[in-house]
């Protein structure tokens, strides 16, 4: 771990969390992963990659450049305008990645972890401006905004983790939005 290593918890609860969760997450490199994994790679020592597939995948990840390179994926907010930011997520939603989730009836829970990277890491990084666009074109990546590292990541290298617990009431006032939220319960989160 990190010498100035920290933890920092939040939870929402029926609020809008994504401006708060945003300016925190602005600025930084961070993996993004459910709270029941993040306990896991902080005993292991490690963010272990997955090419092997090690751990379960959702639909995206199936295909992802850095999975099947064996390198570990994260996200860059450094330096990113708004646009970049927006378009990153329309690619991957990630303060409310669906595959992990809990749906319940009457609720949805999340329980999520951003591990930031240490600056003193950055130099490790391969940039998404740093493939050739042939290579990477037919894979999941998020462009602009994606970012890898190498082979299996070091919890060392991480300077802080951001554990959010979100919980929002089901859509029950719009139907759409309910039938969705349901789909949720009956089959789960979307993972091969």
């Amino acid at each position: 771990m990190s010498k100035n290593y920290q933890e920092t918890y939040c939870e929402y609860h029926n609020r809008n969390y994504t401006d708060e969760l945003l300016r925190m997450l602005r600025g930084e490199v961070f993996h993004l992963t459910s709270k029941q994994a993040f306990d896991k790679i902080k005993r292991d020592g490690f963010i272990y990659h997955n090419q092997k597939e090690r751990y379960a995948l959702n639909a995206s990840s199936a295909n992802s450049f850095g999975r099947k390179q064996g390198w570990v994926c994260l996200l860059d907010l450094r330096n990113k305008s708004k646009k970049n930011i927006t378009e990153a997520l329309i690619n991957y939603y990630f303060l409310w990645p669906p595959w992990l989730g809990e749906y319940q009836v009457d609720f949805a829970e999340m329980n999520l972890a951003y591990l930031i990277l240490d600056a003193r890491n950055y130099d490790k990084l391969v940039l998404s401006k740093m493939i050739n666009k042939s290579i990477i074109k037919n894979t999941m990546h998020v462009p602009e905004v994606e970012c890898w590292y190498p082979g299996d990541l070091p919890f060392s290298f991480i300077r802080e983790s951001i554990l959010v617990k979100i919980m929002l009431d089901a859509p029950k006032d719009d139907r759409l939005l309910y039938a969705h939220h349901l789909r949720g319960v009956m089959f789960g989160p979307e993972v091969r």
